[in-house]
Parts: structure tokens; sequence; C-alpha cells
């Protein structure tokens, strides 16, 4: 039985956005926020996961607790040893992968941070989730992720988050993380 950390596409609700009437027509995949979860097989470890995302929302200095992001411009945020679960806009998360024991994590963040970030004003629309589709696509290149149809990576996704706004959260926590099939 391998116990190599599992890579998963992770969903999160966007407060009024993502109830917002029409969103998925108006925003398509930008109705939730994206991002790369890489958690431990075990879940009960999951207060160890290192989420990885491109945003343009806030981004406060932790000393003088200002905004160093007023203009919400796009930057690479990494987040570490995350409890995903304990933030109340998570959705769920889909695993699409499983990180080799001769790659970190670091590794993976590195090469993620390498990935061009979305421009505004730009048509189509770049934001979170095409940042995501770059991401799965590097690391299918890296054989990381199997080469699955990223499209239908993403629909399935959607899939999870979207069962997830209409049934609320499951009883248990490792029935938030689903596997691709």
């Amino acid at each position: 039985m391998s116990n190599k950390p599992r890579i998963c596409v992770a969903l999160f609700h966007r407060n009024a956005i993502t109830v917002a009437e029409g969103a998925e027509e108006r925003l398509g995949f930008a109705m939730y926020h994206w991002a790369i979860l890489i958690r431990p097989k075990d879940i009960r470890e999951i207060d160890h996961c290192t989420l990885i995302d491109a945003t343009d929302g806030m981004n406060f200095d932790p000393v003088t607790h200002i905004d160093s992001n007023p203009t919400h411009e796009w930057w690479f945020r990494v987040r570490t040893a995350i409890k995903p679960v304990s933030t109340a806009s998570f959705l769920g998360a889909l695993e699409i992968g499983k990180l080799p024991k001769s790659i970190s994590v670091q590794q993976v963040v590195d090469q993620l941070s390498r990935i061009p970030l979305p421009r505004k004003h730009q048509l189509p629309d770049q934001n979170c989730a095409t940042w995501v589709y770059a991401a799965i696509e590097t690391l299918q290149q890296t054989g990381y992720v199997s080469a699955t149809d990223v499209q239908r990576i993403m629909d399935a996704s959607m899939a999870v988050a979207h069962g997830i706004m209409a049934n609320g959260p499951p009883e248990k926590i490792k029935d938030r993380f689903q596997l691709l099939r």
C-alpha cells in the first residue's frame, strides 16, 4: 500500500459570487476558487496539507496587517500545514495523482511557481481555474498526474463542488476527497 502524498484539485466557495443566479452560465469554472492541494494519504493527517494557487485576493502582511495587494493583481500563493476542511469555503477535492517518493512537495511548488499568472482583462478570461488547468498540464508533463483529458478533470472537479453545494458537506471528512474515475 502506498503512503505517497495525494495531488488533488481543490475547489472553494466564493460566497455571493458562487450562489448568484446564473453564476455558472456567466462565470463558468470561475464560479469557484480553484487550487492544487497536496495532502497526506492518511486522512487523519489532513492538517498537514499544502495548498497552491493563483489569486488576485488580498495579501495581508502578518506584522503590519496592511494589504500588500490593494490593486488585486494576480499572485502565486502557497499555504503549508493547513487543514482545508477547517476553512468554511472549502467544498471538496478531486484526487488526480500521487507524488513520487523521490519528489518533494517543495519541488512541485517550485515547478508550479513557473506557470504564468493569469492576466486581467483578457479574452477569454484568465483566472484561478485557467491557472489550475495549466498546473494540471504541467503535472501531467512530469508524470505526477495521469494523462487523463484535462477538461474531464475540470468537469469532474466541478461536479464534486456542485454536489456539495446542492447536498451540503458529507458527514465524514474523507468523503470530501474524491478519486477521479
